[in-house]
């Protein structure tokens, strides 16, 4: 019988981030459910989304929603490319996010509450980051192996669309 060690015990700062994952896709998969209404708030205006852009919207928060829960499943095992795509998935949402604050306040401002949620979730995304870099969360996470190709698959269409999504409703 094997005797457990300090380093075979998951670390608990991994349930924050698997907690912040699900719960971040969850409110992804109503963002999907909400992409087909058909009208974006950019700034301070309604932006009227055709058809295409709106099946595109839903896409794209479902794939975002699809990668956190992925990531979040797949946070139990060691490998190291489990913890960079956790890494990476938030940090993109951290990058696609400020950019949408940006945009949207040069377009014409954002409203004081939404600012604050959305600079909110940047600094809870942030915290996970964090988190993930810490010494036992990286020592746990030692084992080698390259993510699945669905995986980077799955993020990548999610950043690249979007980003399209961000350039088109702000300068439509």
């Amino acid at each position: 019988r094997r005797v457990s060690t300090q380093t075979d015990k998951r670390p608990w700062p991994v349930l924050i981030a698997y907690t912040w994952d699900l719960l971040i896709g969850i409110v992804a998969i109503f963002g999907s459910l909400a992409a087909v209404g058909g009208k974006v708030t950019v700034g301070t205006r309604t932006v009227t989304l055709s058809l295409p852009l709106q099946v595109l919207e839903a896409l794209s928060a479902a794939a975002f929603a699809a990668t956190l829960i992925i990531v979040a499943t797949l946070l139990t095992r060691r490998n190291r490319w489990v913890r960079w795509v956790q890494i990476a998935a938030l940090a993109t949402a951290v990058s696609l996010l400020s950019l949408s604050v940006v945009l949207g306040e040069t377009r014409g401002g954002i409203e004081t509450l939404a600012l604050l949620v959305s600079l909110l979730v940047i600094l809870l995304h942030l915290a996970v980051i964090f988190v993930m870099t810490e010494r036992r969360i990286v020592d746990w996470y030692a084992e080698p192996g390259r993510p699945p190709s669905y995986v980077l698959a799955t993020l990548g269409f999610w950043a690249a669309t979007n980003l399209a999504l961000l350039l088109v409703e702000a300068f439509a």
